[in-house]
């Protein structure tokens, strides 16, 4: 909505214009204010119960509850006598017919039915009354409606929040008001009777000085009222008793003189009555915002006027501020400053003119005894005549001077009009939410933005080996192999799964490592890692079982005296083992096992000791290596974790080969640089790395097997030990070359 606020120059000639040549019933704007007036609470308190908006109705849907507005044909009024207002309550209406209807609690808790409308009934300790004010319309209301009674106050201070009031363009005196809602017919006639009760102000703002001045005049005709019914019962009490013809033409020459002076001096009893008011009221009143202007009471100076004028704007916007700002603001101060200069001010005017009123007022009453000695020589009826006649004529001049005064004041006040126009009424716009196409574009840039923050965000704070690449970007040992992730709960995947892809990698271990240490008689293997947990015994085991399967007499050792765990999955026992050998003076065939396959024997941890590491520095260790090397072809070492403990590091000089298990998302990068580390100082040489536990779906990764084919490749029959005769291998190898063949 927009409204026009005229200025001097834009309003139209009053009356008032005609009456005086100043605009002393209507003081200047200043615009600046109408911006913040138009948006101070008492205004919009105002209109707000104007409207009635404490009580809202609202529907409720499956989705959302909607405001309905215009709301039903009802009043719903509330007893002001219980000291108790609904405030903040709610209840729900249910409207049975055009006579009656049901109310109930929002938490089902109490409920009242059969309601009459236009009858008290008392509901969760307060009383209503509810009122059709259409009865062919209320039926219409089938739906449950939902109740909510808000105060005053904090509808208006809902407004205050939401209204934008802003000046056109600059340099313009056009106010445009917008409000955001989600009802636009409530909100578009909140704004119309907002519009409507600034116009009521500023009408009242302007008659509010004719209202004074008005005001002022009837205490003054009060009091001359009584005295001119009186002069004027005794001056025709005194005619009849004295004068039967008339006066002589004399006595009516100074009775008219008289006449005259008096009307004079009653003008001059008019300005000396206002000086006493006005002195009276800058001494006594607070709010000076009421006072009568000296224009209003036929006073011209311009001086006073123009003074009485600045005081009344001073406190007009002393009291603005006060409703927006602290009582210690400095600006206030300096009101209140300017405020008493201007009051002193006046007060030395009002001296000045007092004085020239003396000065007039003396030389009238000379004029006046000078008349009066004429009247001396008359005759003593006709004398005391004259007197009376005077004293009656003096209140009838000031009383009519009152009257004249008064009926121009009455003449402004009922002419004056305000100066807000509304220029364009309340207009509903498009809705400003929710906007659909911001709306999917926020949705889709939350919905790829965030899932791609949070994975770089995990991937920036994740400091574990992901990626193959990861390995060899943190370091120069040699990759010896990838092993895929072991779906089943089984340790021993060569013997469960023969043809399965992790079998097939452990195989392209074997090979590898052949490569690595070359054809010798007796090849020891060290596997290791840099904590627990990722995978070593997995890996020693089937290893083991790899290198067992082709005809190699092959021992596994456990050599984690710390946390053993090789025997469970081989499932024998742990009583003697490495750790008895190293304590005692056991032989070797006391401590090793035999496994329930072919070509393999185990060689256990043994009881856990006090001491692993200075066990192994014993000299028993390199006599049990280098029998053990003498019976068996493979020699395969589970050590303890590189990171963690130096037993890895005394079993390494022992070894031809060490394998350093490194585990996809389990590993932390910052182990892989520690091994990187001791591989450049030569603490562990011929050192390479198995890849381990990788799982193409949890990173997009394949380690390059499938082994789901149709025809047997390789070790393809088992002999029901777990592992392949030579045999097998032949038969495997003609079948490979029968079906090359074929192709």
């Amino acid at each position: 909505m927009t409204i026009l606020i005229k200025d001097q120059n834009e309003q139209d000639n009053s009356i008032s214009d005609l009456i005086y040549n100043s605009r002393g019933f209507m003081p200047g704007k200043n615009y600046y204010n109408e911006e913040i007036l138009l948006r101070s609470y008492p205004l919009i308190r105002k209109a707000v119960e104007k409207l009635d908006f404490n009580v809202s109705y609202y529907q409720e849907g499956d989705i959302k509850t909607s405001e309905l507005y215009p709301g039903p044909p009802l009043k719903i009024s509330v007893d002001s006598i219980h000291s108790q207002l609904p405030h903040g309550r709610s209840f729900y209406l249910n409207v049975v017919d055009s006579q009656s209807f049901e109310v109930r609690a929002s938490d089902n808790k109490s409920e009242n039915k059969g309601v009459k409308f236009g009858e008290w009934f008392d509901f969760q300790g307060i009383r209503y009354k509810i009122d059709a004010l259409n009865e062919a319309k209320i039926t219409s209301f089938q739906d449950e409606l939902l109740v909510v009674f808000r105060s005053y106050s904090a509808v208006a201070g809902s407004y205050t929040g939401r209204i934008n009031v802003n000046w056109l363009q600059e340099g313009a005196s056009i106010l445009s008001l917008t409000l955001n809602g989600p009802t636009p017919a409530k909100d578009a006639d909140f704004l119309r009777r907002l519009a409507e009760t600034y116009q009521e102000r500023d009408l009242l703002t302007k008659n509010e000085q004719a209202t004074r001045t008005v005001s002022f005049i009837d205490d003054q005709l009060a009091i001359i009222s009584d005295s001119l019914v009186l002069l004027e019962l005794e001056i025709q009490k005194f005619k009849e008793n004295n004068f039967s013809s008339g006066i002589s033409n004399e006595a009516s020459r100074y009775q008219d003189n008289l006449d005259d002076l008096l009307g004079k001096q009653s003008e001059l009893i008019l300005e000396e009555n206002y000086f006493n008011y006005l002195t009276n009221y800058l001494d006594g009143q607070e709010d000076l915002r009421e006072i009568t202007i000296p224009a209003a009471v036929g006073i011209s100076n311009n001086l006073l006027n123009d003074l009485v004028k600045q005081l009344i704007d001073l406190q007009i916007e002393n009291k603005q501020l006060l409703r927006t700002t602290k009582t210690d603001n400095p600006y206030l101060k300096e009101i209140q400053n300017r405020t008493d200069e201007i009051k002193s001010g006046i007060k030395e005017v009002i001296n000045s003119l007092r004085q020239s009123l003396s000065i007039a007022q003396a030389e009238l009453t000379r004029q006046i005894n000078n008349a009066k000695f004429g009247l001396s020589a008359l005759p003593k009826a006709e004398r005391e005549y004259v007197n009376l006649n005077r004293l009656y004529k003096l209140s009838e001049s000031l009383f009519l001077i009152l009257m004249e005064k008064k009926a121009e004041a009455s003449i402004t006040r009922a002419s004056n009009t305000s100066d807000v126009v509304i220029v364009n009424p309340p207009a509903f716009g498009g809705p400003i939410t929710p906007k659909t196409s911001k709306n999917y574009i926020m949705a889709l840039l939350i919905g790829l933005g965030l899932p791609i923050g949070l994975i770089l965000l995990f991937d920036y704070f994740n400091d574990k080996v992901k990626f193959k690449e990861d390995v060899e970007r943190y370091t120069d040992i040699p990759f010896l192999g990838v092993i895929g992730h072991n779906k089943d709960k089984a340790n021993l995947v060569v013997h469960q799964s023969p043809r399965s892809a992790i079998t097939e990698s452990f195989r392209s271990v074997r090979s590898n490592i052949n490569f690595f240490v070359g054809n010798g008689s007796s090849k020891t293997v060290l596997i290791t890692s840099s904590i627990a947990g990722e995978g070593k015994t997995f890996c020693a085991d089937n290893l083991a079982l790899i290198f067992a399967s082709t005809g190699k007499k092959t021992i596994l050792i456990g050599a984690d005296m710390r946390r053993p765990k090789l025997f469970r999955d081989f499932d024998i026992s742990n009583e003697l083992g490495l750790s008895n050998y190293l304590s005692s003076d056991i032989g070797v065939d006391e401590i090793v096992q035999t496994s329930p396959f072919e070509n393999l024997h185990i060689l256990n941890s043994g009881t856990i000791p006090p001491n692993p590491s200075e066990l192994l520095l014993r000299d028993r260790l390199p006599e049990l290596m280098a029998e053990l090397k003498k019976a068996y072809d493979f020699i395969v070492i589970d050590s303890p974790p590189v990171g963690l403990v130096t037993d890895a590091m005394i079993l390494a000089k022992y070894a031809d080969h060490s394998i350093y298990i490194v585990r996809q998302g389990y590993t932390p990068v910052g182990t892989v640089k520690n091994a990187d580390e001791m591989y450049r100082a030569g603490k562990m040489s011929n050192l390479s790395i198995i890849f381990n536990d990788v799982t193409v779906n949890k990173y997009g990764y394949g380690y390059g097997y499938s082994y789901k084919y149709g025809y047997t490749y390789g070790y393809g029959y088992s002999n029901g030990s777990g592992y392949y005769t030579n045999q097998s291998r032949t038969n495997s190898f003609l079948q490979k070359l029968r079906f090359k063949k074929r192709s």
